[in-house]
């Protein structure tokens, strides 16, 4: 199925919805989605899905502008998701490949992968309202975007079955409400390389933290509204508040190559 070169706005749930009941394929190109009662495009129920140079925008109240949930399967690339949403991306319990994405002002986070296994390419990310990227149980490749002025943190990654791969990201301007570039639960894999940084927050570049309880019973929540919303299951919010993120001691941090580093 091709959806290509349409304006959509104004439907109750989703602005462009594939798997609604079952598993579909489609590419999605060049539409304009806005002003919609759930995420702008919704991929549900293992679809395969193109979406590519879509605009996006003001869709429903604590909704990302594209969802990719339930085991589905999506290449994302040249779309731009402009203010509006909770979260630019959000990929749960799915494969994406994200890729030259230009998110604004997003409420929450620009990309969120929950329990997935993605490739984050290329992006950029500006003046999110938490973090620029937000990885939890997750298998990730972070690679070449360009994050910049989120409140909290640029990257932050936890959970004992993450691992990711960070690799020639420029981050900047990140963490002013008292955060990191880049914030790491020490429990998980990760590996960074050639990442460049300016303008940290009071956490520095590189911050390796431990979860508290609060952190985990918000994760547990998050994932039980999901599923009562389901199959609009990738909804952010209402989200992680400043304490959700403010774990760990704030005397120190890491560079990129993991070495502490006094304030």
């Amino acid at each position: 199925m091709l959806i290509e070169g349409n304006e959509v706005y104004g439907n109750q749930y989703p602005g462009i919805g594939v798997g609604g009941h079952r598993a579909a394929q489609a590419v999605i190109r060049k539409n304009i989605i806005r002003d919609n009662g759930g995420p702008g495009i919704g991929v549900n129920l293992g679809s395969t899905v193109v979406i590519e140079e879509n605009s996006i925008r003001k869709n429903g109240e604590g909704m990302p502008g594209i969802a990719i949930t339930h085991g589905s399967t999506a290449m994302v690339i040249r779309n731009e998701i402009k203010p509006g949403t909770v979260a630019g991306i959000a990929v749960i319990e799915s494969k994406a490949t994200l890729s030259g994405n230009t998110i604004q002002s997003p409420q929450r986070a620009g990309i969120r992968v929950d329990e997935s296994v993605a490739t984050i390419d290329g992006n950029e990310i500006t003046d999110a309202g938490t973090v620029g990227i937000f990885l939890f149980d997750s298998r990730v490749n972070v690679t070449r975007n360009k994050i910049l002025s989120s409140t909290h943190h640029g990257i932050l990654a936890f959970g004992k079955q993450c691992r990711a791969n960070v690799q020639s990201n420029v981050l900047s301007g990140n963490g002013k409400k008292g955060g990191a570039h880049i914030f790491l639960d020490k429990r998980m894999g990760s590996r960074l390389a050639a990442n460049k940084f300016s303008k940290p927050g009071p956490l520095g570049d590189v911050f390796y933290g431990e979860l508290t309880k609060e952190m985990v019973t918000r994760v547990n929540e998050m994932h039980k509204r999901m599923e009562q919303r389901r199959p609009d299951r990738a909804i952010l919010g209402p989200g992680p508040t400043e304490n959700f993120f403010k774990t760990g001691k704030e005397d120190h941090a890491h560079d990129d190559k993991g070495h502490g580093k006094d304030h």
